[in-house]
């Protein structure tokens, strides 16, 4: 094959080899986090619209039981508000210096460097991501809204609201409250047990365990010899992905490198999805030379948000040991 010197040609190697690298990148990202994994295995990764409004039903419509000659109530009673949150945005830059790409401007070359900048861009998109999907508490508007914001009651990481409704003691601000135990200590499984069933109204319960590799090493030593997996169990889509895996209560357990030092997130994924733009899934926009510089630069954008309509059937441990 030529050598592709001429400016077109170099273009034309370029848009091909990006075009082949981007076609799956964002299946690598969502494949790099067990949270995104389970979320695409229930089919939770969803395309959005103009706006991001979803709603959630807190209080009950009067009704019960009646005698004789006895006046139901009709009153309107508020039963049913929105959860409001703007659009999150990720982006991760590649630029390919000038001289650098006329001095290596082999086809061999050309590819090498493209599958090097959209390796980078793939592990930057997913830190960022990976962190802000369990760290972020909702104070930075471009960003995902985080388990920090949907599972707690206004006591964890200077968290007072969640999309918009304010934690508090009337009925909506109590429906939006999840399981929140902060008192710490040594992990135990019983200690566990007791927040996985305050966070279970049955049949819904956690199926999504997350927590340290410290404390999930602890939590494998108690329970790996009674662990059984038959061949169909349903924690298989992260052990395919290679993801070490331990059942609690039918639920999944998973180590993840985000997680902050003593906390355990006990999530339904039941109740969440996660909202992507379609026209900001994993774009490449690029290659383009700016006016002033001697250089191609690109951008890989992602934008869409977490919402979750039940915080309440979830549950957070901290100050765990």
């Amino acid at each position: 094959m030529a050598l592709p010197t001429e400016s077109r040609q170099i273009d034309d190697v370029l848009t091909h080899t990006t075009d082949l690298y981007l076609d799956d990148l964002d299946d690598q990202v969502y494949a790099s986090n067990p949270f995104f994994i389970r979320l695409d295995s229930k089919g939770r990764i969803v395309e959005g619209g103009a706006q991001l409004n979803w709603g959630i039903i807190y209080d009950k419509v009067p009704g019960g039981s009646y005698g004789r000659g006895e006046a139901f109530n009709t009153s309107i009673v508020n039963t049913k508000t929105q959860f409001r949150a703007g659009w999150a945005r990720y982006y991760a830059n590649c630029t390919i210096d000038g001289l650098e790409e006329v001095a290596n401007s082999g086809a061999n070359a050309i590819v090498d460097a493209v599958e090097t900048l959209m390796e980078q861009a793939k592990m930057r998109i997913a830190d960022e991501m990976g962190t802000d999907l369990i760290q972020s508490g909702g104070t930075d508007s471009d960003k995902l809204l985080g388990l920090l914001n949907y599972i707690n009651d206004g006591t964890i990481g200077g968290v007072s609201s969640y999309a918009g409704i304010t934690y508090g003691t009337d009925t909506l601000g109590a429906a939006i409250k999840a399981k929140t135990n902060t008192t710490g200590g040594p992990f135990s499984l019983s200690g566990l047990n007791v927040e996985y069933g305050r966070a279970t109204v049955n049949p819904a319960k956690p199926d999504l365990l997350l927590t340290t590799q410290t404390i999930f090493d602890k939590m494998w030593d108690r329970v790996q010899p009674s662990q059984r997996f038959p061949g169909g169990s349903d924690h298989n889509d992260l052990t395919k992905v290679g993801y070490s895996v331990v059942k609690f209560n039918g639920s999944d357990v998973v180590p993840d490198t985000h997680v902050l030092t003593g906390y355990i997130w006990g999530i339904n994924t039941e109740y969440l999805e996660l909202v992507i733009l379609r026209g900001r899934n994993m774009v490449f926009e690029g290659w383009f030379r700016p006016a002033n510089l001697d250089q191609r630069i690109g951008q890989v954008l992602w934008s869409g948000q977490l919402r979750g309509r039940a915080p309440r059937l979830n549950f957070v441990m901290t100050g765990v040991t």
